[in-house]
């Protein structure tokens, strides 16, 4: 079985890498070990209890960790739908959501906003 390695090599901001804490959590207790990660920010997972080993991607390729690593990839851009899956799938199944707004000034800030009857 190949080791689990949470893949954020797409995600080059400092917040996108800090928001993956979670996700890192998440996948310790479901895999029940310590995860790698390969990520552009290596110093955010120092001395994090949830990662075991760090890689640059910047200092190491996908391929190359790919026989060894299950890659789970995250922060995938959707050229399609710059909002992202998730915030459009949300507004659609909750109708009482609005898109309030959103930042594209390299922050990914997005703000909704809950409609009062």
């Amino acid at each position: 079985m190949k080791l689990p390695l949470l893949d954020l090599h797409l995600s080059r901001g400092l917040g996108d890498s800090i928001c993956a804490n979670p996700s890192l959590r998440k996948i310790y207790y479901a895999y029940g070990r310590k995860i790698s990660v390969l990520t552009e920010n290596p110093i955010i997972f120092k001395n994090n209890p949830y990662v075991d080993k760090i890689f640059d991607s910047m200092e190491t390729s996908r391929e190359s960790l790919s026989e060894t690593y299950e890659l789970l990839t995250s922060f995938v851009p959707n050229l399609e739908n710059p909002y992202g899956l998730g915030i459009d799938e949300f507004l659609l199944m909750n109708k009482n959501w609005i898109l309030w707004e959103k930042r594209v000034n390299n922050n990914g800030l997005t703000i909704l906003k809950k409609i009062t009857s």
